[in-house]
C-alpha cells in the first residue's frame, strides 16, 4: 500500500470516515476523540500527574459505552480496527500529557497502549504492520484535518499516538539474514569520524531499509554482532522501530528515493 499522493488527490482520498476495512485505504489511522467518561476527568488529564496507566482502571463496559455515544452522535464516522481512541474532548488536544487517556481499537473493542517500551505508552504489539501490510507511517502522524458539517472543536484526525517516537512493532526475524548480508554505511555529513549503520530487505515485493543508528568508524567491525545481540535480547517477542527518529536521517542518501512508510529506525546503536 503506498502513501496518498500529495495535493488535490491527497485530500479526496483522506475522506474515509465511512470507511470499515483495516487498514484505511488513505494509508493513516484515524485519531476520535470521543469525549470524557463520567469520573475520569480531572483524575487524568492534568500535565505532569502520574497517571500513564490510569486508563486502563476504567471499566471496558463505560469505555464501550463512551464509543457507542460517540459513534451514535456522528454516524458518518467508523471506528475501525487501529483507531486511536482518545477519552477527552477535542479541545484539550494540546492539554493532555503526553498519551494520557489514549487507547486503541483492537477491531472490537477498546485496549491500553503497550508499556513494555516506555512508560508512557506505545502501540501494542498486536499491530505488526508486516503481518497485515500496513504502511509503516500508519501511527506516525498527528494532522489535524478539517470536515464539512463540523464545528471548530474537530474530533477526528488523521494519524495516531503522540507516544514521543512514534514506536512501532514488527518482526524482524524473517529478514535477519538478508539485513545482516545487506548491511551497508555512510559518512556522517557532520562528523567524518561516524558512520551510519543501515540495510535494507524486501517484503511483498517492497524494499525496505532498516537503519541502526551511527558508530565510530574503529567499531565497524563490532556491528553485525551488535545487532544479533540486540535482535536476539528480545527472544520471540517484536521488536521496536521509533518512527520519529526518521527525522534525523535527512542527510542519508536513500533518502532521496525511499519514502518515509518504507523506513525502519532500530535503536541498536547511538542516535
Amino acid at each position: 500500500m503506498e502513501n496518498p499522493k500529495s495535493g488535490k488527490e491527497k485530500d479526496k482520498s483522506i475522506c474515509c470516515n465511512k470507511e470499515s476495512v483495516y487498514p484505511r485505504a488513505c494509508g493513516y489511522c484515524h485519531t476520535h476523540y470521543v469525549g470524557w467518561i463520567e469520573g475520569y476527568k480531572t483524575k487524568a488529564w492534568k500535565k505532569g500527574t502520574d497517571c500513564d496507566h490510569q486508563i486502563e482502571n476504567i471499566p471496558v463496559e463505560l469505555r464501550d459505552a463512551r464509543v457507542s455515544k460517540y459513534k451514535q452522535k456522528h454516524p458518518n464516522r467508523t471506528v475501525v480496527k487501529g483507531d486511536i481512541i482518545i477519552f477527552a474532548k477535542s479541545s484539550y488536544h494540546d492539554k493532555l500529557y503526553r498519551n494520557h487517556m489514549m487507547m486503541i481499537c483492537d477491531g472490537l473493542t477498546t485496549i491500553p497502549l503497550d508499556f513494555d517500551y516506555i512508560d508512557y505508552g506505545t502501540l501494542p504489539k498486536l499491530f505488526d504492520p508486516f503481518k497485515d501490510d500496513v504502511p509503516l507511517t500508519y501511527w506516525s502522524l498527528d494532522l489535524p484535518r478539517k470536515e464539512k458539517g463540523l464545528n471548530r472543536s474537530v474530533s477526528t484526525y488523521h494519524g495516531g499516538t503522540n507516544n514521543h517516537n512514534g514506536v512501532i512493532w514488527f518482526d524482524i526475524k524473517p529478514f535477519m539474514t538478508e539485513c545482516l548480508e545487506n548491511i551497508n554505511h555512510e559518512v556522517d555529513p557532520d562528523d567524518d569520524t561516524l558512520l551510519w549503520v543501515y540495510s535494507f530487505f524486501e517484503c511483498r515485493q517492497k524494499q525496505y531499509y532498516i537503519v541502526f543508528g551511527y558508530t565510530e568508524i574503529s567499531k565497524i567491525d563490532r556491528v553485525n554482532k551488535k545487532i544479533l545481540g540486540y535482535v536476539n535480547s528480545f527472544g520471540e517477542s517484536l521488536v521496536p522501530a521509533e518512527m520519529n527518529m526518521i527525522n534525523d536521517l535527512v542527510n542519508l542518501s536513500f533518502r532521496k528515493h525511499i519514502p518515509d512508510d518504507r523506513i525502519l529506525c532500530v535503536q541498536v546503536l547511538d542516535f
